[in-house]
């Protein structure tokens, strides 16, 4: 399966909130229209390598959405991510064949605001809600930069893109196994990690990492008890950190393992970073 990151979700009641939350750090987002479930609707954060960030929200407050509703209500901030796939019929079935429930691929669209229409295929992964605890795939059906058009801005950034996922979990041991039959990689690599108060298990060669917060009382912790296994940050590569720190409204420079990080200032739920390389692992 291709590991590439294809998008990752923020979710929010106030799509304008988070729309001047990224603009404001150096990220500016565009529109991408309403979704076809006349629910939904979106602005993308675009990169270099294809993959964006989807800032999403209802256009009727009072109306159920079919896709991540409680975490838009309750202000999550990150909310899930999707693999891309070349094939996602076949690696659906390749999951499927290893016993980890499967829903898909099912048919979607969306016609932007100048009027071209968006078509994917979508499969769910595992049990839970549409890429919590573990990422969906998407397969396009129309050309790939109808989903996401990157600005003059953005092109202009020293970032790649979306190069890692941490998932936030009451407790790592009760993910791993899933992790690795779904990755079909080796045992993770842990680590304490102060910034974010949790012990990380990072899964080689993949872009995937859970993070066990190491107390109830901090944010994580709290985030964890009202959402279960949910993404608590996403981290964005670089190949100059020294560069897009001028750019992104970025902190000081942190260990990610062998990597250096910065967080991004960003005044929403949630973390989003900058990290010292544009590939996955």
């Amino acid at each position: 399966m291709n590991d590439a990151i294809d998008h990752v979700v923020y979710a929010d009641r106030d799509i304008e909130r988070m729309r001047d939350a990224f603009a404001a750090a150096g990220l500016p987002p565009q529109y991408g229209g309403e979704h076809s479930n006349g629910v939904t609707h979106n602005y993308t954060v675009g990169f270099e390598n294809g993959s964006y960030v989807e800032l999403i929200s209802k256009l009727d407050p009072n109306v159920e959405s079919p896709w991540w509703d409680v975490q838009i209500d309750g202000d999550a901030g990150p909310a899930a991510w999707a693999l891309f796939v070349d094939d996602i019929h076949e690696n659906t079935e390749r999951i499927a064949d290893q016993g980890i429930a499967v829903d898909g691929p099912t048919h979607y669209q969306r016609e932007r605001p100048d009027g071209k229409l968006v078509e994917w295929d979508l499969t769910i992964v595992g049990d839970r809600e549409l890429g919590t605890a573990v990422p969906f795939l998407v397969s396009d059906r129309t050309p790939r930069e109808r989903r996401v058009n990157i600005s003059d801005e953005l092109a202009a950034l020293p970032l790649d893109g979306v190069v890692e996922v941490v998932v936030g979990v009451p407790e790592i041991d009760d993910h791993v196994d899933h992790y690795r039959s779904l990755f079909d990689c080796g045992a993770p690599t842990r680590v304490d990690h102060d910034s974010l108060d949790a012990t990380l298990a990072r899964f080689p060669e993949t872009p995937a990492t859970l993070a066990e917060p190491h107390g109830a009382d901090g944010w994580l912790g709290e985030r964890v008890a009202e959402f279960g296994p949910l993404p608590c940050a996403y981290l964005l590569g670089t190949d100059d950190p020294v560069a897009a720190a001028d750019h992104v409204d970025c902190g000081d420079p942190t260990a990610w393992g062998d990597d250096e990080m910065r967080w991004v200032d960003l005044e929403l739920p949630g973390r989003v970073g900058v990290i010292d390389r544009t590939t996955p692992w």
